[in-house]
Formats: C-alpha cells, structure tokens, sequence
C-alpha cells in the first residue's frame, strides 16, 4: 500500500484517508483530544512523542539547520523547508477556487477566508475572543499571546 498511494483507512470522524493503521489510529487522537505525552519542561501534553521532541525545540534557542541560500538558521526542518520556499519562489498550496498558489498551507487557510469569510472560523478564544480556524491555530494563539499553562484547557476542540 505505501508505495501504491492505496490508502484504505478511514476516519470515522472527518473522512481523512491513511494507508497504515497506525496513521489513523494517530490521527483519530486529534478528534479525542487524547494527549497522554507530558513536557517535563513546562507540562504541556502532546498526542506523540513526536509531537513532544517538535515542542522541546522551543525550549532550547538552538537552530541546527541553516538556509543554503541566506545566513538564517531554523530549529527545526520544516521551517527550514518553508522558508527556502521565499528563495526558489515555489508554492505547491493551490486554491482550488481561484487556482491561486501558496508556499504554505498556513498561508493557503489565511487566503481561504477571502472566499468563505470568517464562517470558516469556528474555534474561539475565550480569553480575547479572537477566532480560528483550527483547533492548533487557537492553541498556537494561546501559547503565543496569552502564554500560560492554565489556559490550555480553555481551548475548544
């Protein structure tokens, strides 16, 4: 199945496909809100232990990965991967409604909201009322702007 793009395992909860069990089964985790890996930095819980190492970067100011193309350096790949993004010009996040193309998907949802207005924004903070359209967008918000530890069981799934 991984290499014939065959992906038979379905989300009850949203429809996403998977081609491993164990994907979805990860997935399906997102609807729960089960999060059973704590931080014993700041104790924040996570879904994965993956998740958990991506977060431990954010407590260490060390940035491994430098750009080939300018001096800036990133924590972690992805933000390395999104950033080169600015200096190839590549965009690979089409619109499927305007076939506007984007180089993150981030940057796709935003664009998204000229089309469907803020219906789309659904997950509100409760602290300052600002609104989301992603349960991690608002959690990211909280974490950002309102930075404290008992706040995360304000955010809405």
């Amino acid at each position: 199945m991984c290499h014939t793009g065959e992906r038979p395992f379905v989300c009850n909860e949203c429809g996403k496909r998977f081609r491993d069990r164990g994907y979805l089964k990860y997935h399906q985790r997102i609807h729960s809100g089960e999060k059973n890996v704590q931080c014993v930095t700041c104790g924040r819980t996570f879904i994965s232990i993956k998740d958990l190492n991506r977060h431990n970067l954010s407590h260490t100011n060390e940035r491994r990965h430098k750009c080939a193309h300018c001096d800036r350096r990133f924590r972690d790949t992805g933000s390395l991967k999104i950033h080169t993004r600015t200096h190839t010009g590549e965009r690979p996040f089409l619109c499927e409604l305007c076939q506007k193309a984007f180089p993150s998907k981030s940057n796709l949802i935003d664009h998204m909201r000229v089309h469907y207005g803020t219906s789309m924004l659904k997950h509100q903070c409760k602290i300052c009322e600002r609104k989301f359209d992603a349960p991690s967008r608002l959690q990211k918000h909280m974490d950002a702007v309102h930075n404290s530890d008992s706040i995360h069981s304000l955010v809405d799934s």
